[in-house]
């Protein structure tokens, strides 16, 4: 994996070498293998290159052989060697690299290339014949893309860390983006947390074209949910012969790989998929916590006997979550609340001391309808009595101001994006300084065919859509990329992505009829029965992060309280002291959920002392 930046300046003004070399340099644990700038008239792109495939010959920026076209170029397409053989007949390759079939599936199809990748990536791609130069980036979000655009120059990078370092660059700070942050844990796409600066969305990419000043975005790829009948065709014979073919050409690699082990259904699925795909046992890595109830360790162990991988496990302790906290928000650039960052910096790190390369189970939870609130959702979706239970609740809501009460209040949506919220609309008036206007929610357009979608397959899109690409991914990428390991992302390959929302919602997630029990996953557990006792498939689902409450009412607190209690402290230019000091004694009196909410709290003062004044 690697990093790439560039700037572009309108006005024939001359490139500022040093600015690249800094952005570069800003980028340089993406890519420690190697480095490389290129300048041509107003135009100049840096990279820094993480050798996976061709280590040798793959070097960038990569020139055509007239040197008319520059490609900076971050990330994978796992089906190169079928799109080079299309393309010998008329093309000459001079390396191995994925890096140049993309190039010369340019020179051969445009910006129809795009329709053929099977993969993760970012990139730039300099016409300079015609004067033009392509960002793009990957259809579901793997890998990152920032931007921005002023009216003479735009610069680009694959982390904001690399873009601020612009000194003509303005900082700032979006007060909506704050907003977005307490409600979401993390700035949606495709803004940042500052003004003028943004995120290329998945699936799209921007034309710009360096002699006018002007700027086209362009998508190329969409979510689709198009639901097949029951019957149609055996889902499971054609999940499996997909995930089959997709574990195969993801493990095209040229340096040592392995699996991230999890103990989950997704992760094991993948691990035991690349064990039948190859000679020897797999490497797999795994992290765990002291505290009793939060640690995985002993089923991804299990999974590990099962399948007989290497096995490898590191735990993590709250000081080694105290040690890393300055680091982690200078990595993500902007706030970023999800503390199972702090896990995931871990394993990459202990992971990348033995391999270069890792797959990943991301992605099962939201094709497969994996997350809590699913079962949720469904359960109220055929529930009978769902709306008259709901309208009493509501009846007794305006009397009695019950926690519990005003959960039975809520209809599909509210319960949903409770489970996704950091700060309630209704914490947000109370949190906010009251100068601060509370912006709706992004709006998420999903397209479908055929009949209006049920919430459980609607709310499944919308995550695909939006925590996916702005929490997991993020947070996965900018980790792994910490410690220059790249992770690969089988279950969220397009193919299988479209395949997973074209199932029909009783072989993702269903209920018994008599129990009322609800199974998800149904039919990733059918395929990974291949391999697995239903009995370890069948547990409840375990989440990754840090056992948060306990350190934040245990050995984080008196850091807490130094910092989130201090009048000074700069974060009470958006928040009101008090509503953090209430949010406080909510944790002291038992309240588990403040403990993320002071965890936000305390990342938003980190990002403002580490990097906007850093």
């Amino acid at each position: 994996m690697c990093g790439i930046a560039g700037i572009v300046h309108f006005h024939s003004r001359p490139l500022e070498e040093d600015l690249l070399s800094a952005m570069n340099h800003r980028q340089a644990h993406r890519g420690p293998d190697g480095e490389g700038i290129y300048r041509e008239g107003n135009v100049g792109l840096a990279h820094r290159r993480l050798a996976i495939i061709d280590p040798q010959m793959g070097a960038q920026p990569f020139l055509s052989d007239d040197r008319r076209l520059a490609l900076c170029y971050n990330g994978e397409v796992y089906n190169y060697r079928e799109i080079r053989k299309e393309l010998e007949p008329d093309a000459s390759f001079r390396t191995q690299s994925d890096t140049e079939v993309v190039l010369r599936a340019y020179q051969k199809w445009g910006m129809e290339c795009l329709q053929r990748f099977r993969g993760m990536f970012a990139f730039a791609l300099y016409d300079a014949r015609k004067g033009v130069l392509y960002l793009v980036r990957d259809r579901v979000g793997i890998k990152p893309l920032y931007y921005a655009f002023l009216k003479d120059r735009l610069a680009f990078a694959s982390e904001l860390s690399a873009l601020i370092q612009l000194p003509w660059l303005p900082r700032e700070v979006d007060p909506q983006a704050i907003v977005q942050f307490l409600r979401y844990g993390y700035v949606p796409t495709p803004a940042t947390i500052y003004q003028g600066i943004y995120k290329l969305e998945p699936g799209h990419y921007l034309e710009v074209d360096i002699r006018g000043g002007r700027i086209r975005k362009e998508p190329y790829w969409d979510l689709r949910v198009h639901i097949r009948m029951p019957g149609e065709l055996n889902f499971l014979e054609a999940l499996n012969a997909k995930l089959d073919e997709t574990i195969r050409i993801y493990l095209r690699s040229d340096v040592p790989f392995g699996c991230f082990l999890s103990g989950g259904v997704d992760s094991s699925l993948v691990a035991a998929l690349m064990a039948r795909h190859l000679e020897g046992s797999v490497q797999t890595f795994s992290i765990g916590f002291q505290e009793p109830g939060h640690s995985e360790l002993p089923y991804a162990a299990e999974a590990s006997r099962i399948l007989g991988t290497d096995h490898h496990e590191r735990i993590v302790s709250s000081q080694l979550a105290f040690d890393l906290l300055k680091k982690m928000v200078v990595h993500f650039g902007e706030p970023f609340a999800d503390s199972s960052a702090v896990p995931t910096y871990y394993v990459s790190r202990e992971t990348s001391g033995h391999v270069k390369m890792i797959l990943s189970g991301d992605g099962g939870d939201e094709l497969f309808a994996g997350y809590d609130s699913y079962p949720i959702t469904l359960r109220d979706f055929f529930d009978p009595h769902y709306q008259a239970r709901r309208g009493l609740f509501q009846a007794l809501a305006r009397l009695i101001p019950s926690g519990r009460i005003k959960r039975g209040a809520m209809d599909f949506r509210q319960k949903h994006q409770s489970q996704r919220e950091l700060f309630s609309d209704e914490q947000l008036h109370q949190l906010l300084q009251p100068e601060i206007t509370i912006a709706p929610r992004p709006k998420v357009e999903i397209q479908s065919s055929g009949d209006p979608l049920d919430p459980v397959t609607l709310f499944q899109a919308e995550d695909f859509k939006t925590y996916l690409v702005d929490d997991v991914l993020t947070k996965v990428d900018r980790m792994s990329m910490a410690n220059s390991l790249e992770v690969r992302v089988p279950l969220l390959d397009h193919q299988v992505v479209e395949m997973a929302f074209s199932l029909p919602l009783p072989l993702r997630i269903r209920q018994d009829p008599f129990t009322r029990a609800v199974e998800t996953k149904v039919l990733l557990k059918s395929s990974a029965a291949r391999f697995f006792p239903r009995a370890y498939l069948s547990r409840p689902k375990h989440g990754f992060g840090i056992p948060i409450i306990e350190w934040c009412k245990g050995p984080l607190m008196p850091f807490l309280k130094e910092t989130l209690l201090d009048r000074q402290n700069l974060i009470f230019d958006w928040v009101r002291p008090q509503a953090v000091k209430r949010t406080w004694s909510d944790l002291l009196q038992g309240d588990g959920s403040a403990a993320s909410r002071l965890w936000g709290l305390l990342m938003l003062d980190l990002w403002i002392r580490e990097v906007h004044q850093g």
